[in-house]
């Protein structure tokens, strides 16, 4: 699991940069460009979903994340008003 502490630091470095991106189909579509560094999903996602994304990330050769917050939490940390279960970074 990932430290929560290191975690938010990256958040807020991507946030400045403009280089996050919200929600489980920006993701697929920007790991088949090879547009994502590094994918982080919330411990209560859709195992399905879940599984689509760890396949896609392994494809293309992209680390990932299980955090362990929930997507509620995730949404929170994002500064959003509804619940995230998977969040990526930008190249």
């Amino acid at each position: 699991m990932v430290n929560i502490d290191l975690f938010k630091g990256e958040l807020k470095k991507s946030v400045e940069s403009n280089k996050l991106n919200i929600g489980s189909k920006t993701t697929k579509k920007l790991i088949q460009n090879s547009l994502i560094e590094k994918v982080y999903m919330s411990k209560n996602i859709d195992l399905n979903i879940k599984s689509d994304i760890e396949h896609f990330c392994k494809i293309g050769n992209i680390n990932f994340e299980n955090l362990d917050i929930d997507s509620s939490e995730l949404g929170i940390l994002c500064k959003k008003n509804f619940n995230i279960t998977v969040i990526s970074f930008k190249k």
